[in-house]
């Protein structure tokens, strides 16, 4: 179906400490793993979308997908994606990661 009305709100702030944060990069320094952090499509009429700018400060590898996704009738609501926008977004984040 297509997405009829979004009214989804983002943080206004980002925490300053995250201890969940804090053991996922341990653990991977620990493991030399490396991580690559994302935030994900969303419906483009999300509010606080200065949010993302915001946690980018905190973490500043942080790839910001948020708006890459154009067309809400991709979207199954406001923050998933349905089949078709999950299909186009694997492809667009195997394209910008994960390719040479």
């Amino acid at each position: 179906g297509q997405l009829d009305h979004c009214d989804y709100e983002l943080p206004s702030s980002v925490n300053e400490q995250n201890v969940y944060f804090n053991q996922i990069q341990d653990f991977a320094k620990k493991n030399d793993m490396n991580i690559i952090y994302y935030f994900s499509p969303m419906s483009l009429s999300i509010k606080n979308k200065d949010y993302v700018a915001k946690l980018q400060g905190k973490i500043p590898k942080l790839h910001d997908f948020s708006s890459v996704v154009k067309e809400d009738s991709l979207f199954q609501d406001c923050t998933h994606l349905n089949r078709k926008g999950a299909t186009f977004f694997t492809q667009y984040f195997i394209d910008t990661l994960l390719t040479d």
